[in-house]
């Protein structure tokens, strides 16, 4: 049975530059790629170095000679190969009809080398259109080429090598499908690496351009983690401080009950003072105006005159001592010692050597009021250790005691 008849030289032509782009990766026009002597050498010295090896200035007259010699010397192919005009298929453009017969001849050596796997692999990854018309050209250019053993065989058994042609065809063309189909495969698995590919770029993208703000970030945090090793010494001795102050505030608390006895002391004083103007003026009418105060009353008259002279300054002290603590407490901060230091001085200026006016005018007949703007020092403490408050509540209870009488 002959072989399918080949299809036209354009057609032919444009499949083998197909071919021929996908082996020397080379993007070149059809033209241009088939009348290449350097792009035939490259795809031919894979089969054959020896023969195939380009020469300093490649031509197509010197492809083909070799392609003669191949086919002699490798091949043995003893028939006489078509004649080609290299001149006519080297042109621009070239003649349709003399290329193609040299495209034949490479495609020939190609189909009869043993180690044309690259080559068969690269028409596979072609289109099927074009694939099967490169299977078709390769039928007619072996249907043409035998070698003598062959022709014999040929002229003994025509049938038979016939048949034996297309057997081989056939398992070219099942082997041809099954590495299409595969082809076919691998290609789906490039389209869905290449999406994954794309994909994991826009992510690519989209952290590049988050990073700048973590980056700031990461340096904000560490200028906040030194501050924090810096501050927190401050925020341990603010604590500490804090607790001093409390301390602090515990005491001054504690000088409001002092100054409400003062004030009870005050009302006291007032009504003894009433009480013993009466007594006094009643007494004196009855003594004569010219006596003076008795004895017993000079005591309570001296006490009387201390305690209003030091009423008023003690009860204003009390009050800005507590309005400076108070103040204090406000303006306090957890970062500098001022706040501890002043309301130390506060406190110190809460004692008694500060509260108490000196010495206070003795022999007088009658109570005065209180003066303001003395700087009285405290009364001295008697030996058994009673305090002044204690005289004052005990001379009080004395005169009070007298006044009944």
């Amino acid at each position: 049975m002959d072989a399918e008849e080949a299809p036209g030289d354009s057609t032919q032509l444009a499949a083998i530059a197909s071919w021929l782009r996908v082996l020397t990766k080379r993007t070149s026009q059809n033209d241009e790629i088939l009348t290449s002597p350097g792009a035939l050498f490259e795809v031919l010295s894979a089969l054959d170095t020896q023969h195939f090896r380009a020469p300093k200035k490649p031509t197509l007259d010197v492809l083909y000679k070799r392609l003669v010699r191949y086919y002699d010397d490798v091949l043995n192919v003893d028939q006489e190969l078509p004649k080609v005009d290299t001149k006519a298929a080297g042109r621009k453009p070239p003649a349709e009809e003399e290329l193609a017969k040299l495209m034949r001849l490479v495609l020939g050596a190609i189909a009869k080398s043993p180690d044309n796997d690259a080559q068969i692999s690269a028409m596979q990854s072609l289109p099927y259109a074009d694939q099967m018309v490169l299977m078709r050209v390769i039928e007619s250019v072996l249907a043409t080429l035998q070698a003598p053993q062959e022709a014999e065989e040929v002229e003994a058994a025509p049938d038979t090598s016939t048949d034996m042609n297309l057997r081989e065809l056939e398992n070219m063309r099942r082997e041809l499908a099954k590495k299409t189909e595969l082809v076919n495969l691998h290609q789906d698995q490039l389209a869905s690496a290449e999406a994954q590919i794309e994909r994991l770029t826009e992510e690519n993208k989209e952290m590049n351009a988050v990073l700048p703000g973590l980056r700031d970030s990461e340096r904000e945090r560490d200028t906040f983690r030194d501050q924090l090793d810096e501050w927190r010494p401050i925020i341990e001795q603010s604590k500490r401080q804090e607790a001093q102050i409390e301390k602090y505030r515990s005491r001054l608390e504690e000088t409001s009950d002092l100054q409400r006895e003062l004030q009870d002391l005050r009302s006291s004083e007032q009504d003894l003072k009433t009480t013993l103007a009466k007594k006094y003026s009643s007494d004196k009418g009855k003594n004569g105006s010219g006596k003076s105060t008795p004895k017993e009353f000079r005591p309570v008259l001296d006490l009387l005159t201390e305690s209003f002279q030091l009423d008023d300054v003690v009860m204003q002290r009390l009050s800005e001592c507590w309005d400076r603590a108070n103040q204090l407490r406000q303006d306090a901060t957890p970062t500098s010692d001022a706040a501890v230091q002043a309301v130390q001085r506060v406190y110190r200026e809460t004692s008694w050597e500060q509260l108490m006016t000196p010495a206070l005018p003795q022999g007088e007949d009658t109570p005065r009021a209180p003066v303001g703007n003395i700087s009285p020092s405290a009364p001295s403490t008697p030996s058994n250790g009673t305090s002044w408050l204690a005289q004052q509540r005990s001379a009080l209870a004395d005169a009070l005691r007298f006044a009944r009488k």
